[in-house]
């Protein structure tokens, strides 16, 4: 898969194989012309071996046959098979050419779904760890005594915050008692702020 996906940025030419390797169309040129693999051990001929006084010399026969290979050559200058650059492997799939794994990982993956929510979790500046915990809660993952019980774990169910309720996700984070009073604080912190702002913006036009 990673040879399928890598190309060539041809400089001298010399370690870059004509036929098996991409460097002018977006596939082998033996897989352009359909060549058998049983053939194509013999296909060793370099780039560099078709340009003769700065000019390309291919074949009449193999341009007819491919006339997109004619419009990618007139591209490509053979006046800069003459430096001494290295020849460059690149992954054709990245806009910079370059190897990496997510460049690989966004190849051979499919595209998630885009949830707009998503932005509001996973932020800088809160820790991977506590938006991991949101993420779980929203999908249903958490490993609450009542999803232990539905995987077969045999487990006695106790809230570990009231001591007195069975543990369930919306117990816990919403209808606990200890849940209740932090929600109770938070709404009563956030109207503060917007009743100061509000006083503050009625004294200040």
């Amino acid at each position: 898969m990673v040879l399928d996906n890598a190309g060539w940025v041809v400089n001298r030419g010399d370690c870059v194989n004509f036929w098996l390797d991409t460097w002018c169309l977006d596939s082998s040129l033996a897989d352009a012309l359909n060549i058998p693999e049983q053939h194509r051990c013999a296909l060793r001929s370099l780039v560099s071996y078709f340009v003769m006084n700065q000019h390309w010399n291919v074949p009449e026969s193999l341009l007819h046959h491919l006339p997109q290979l004619c419009a990618t050559l007139s591209s490509i200058p053979a006046s800069l098979l003459d430096n001494q650059a290295p020849n460059q492997p690149i992954w054709r799939s990245s806009l910079d050419g370059l190897f990496t794994f997510k460049a690989v990982f966004n190849h051979f993956s499919s595209l998630g779904q885009i949830l707009p929510w998503s932005k509001l979790l996973w932020i800088n500046s809160v820790l991977p760890s506590r938006s991991f915990i949101l993420w779980r809660i929203a999908h249903g993952k958490m490993p609450t005594d009542d999803r232990l019980r539905s995987r077969g774990c045999v487990v006695v169910s106790m809230c570990a915050l009231c001591g007195k309720s069975y543990e369930t996700t919306d117990h816990l984070f919403l209808t606990s008692s200890f849940a209740s009073d932090l929600w109770q604080w938070l709404q009563s912190f956030c109207l503060a702020r917007w009743i100061l702002l509000l006083v503050l913006l009625c004294c200040y036009p």
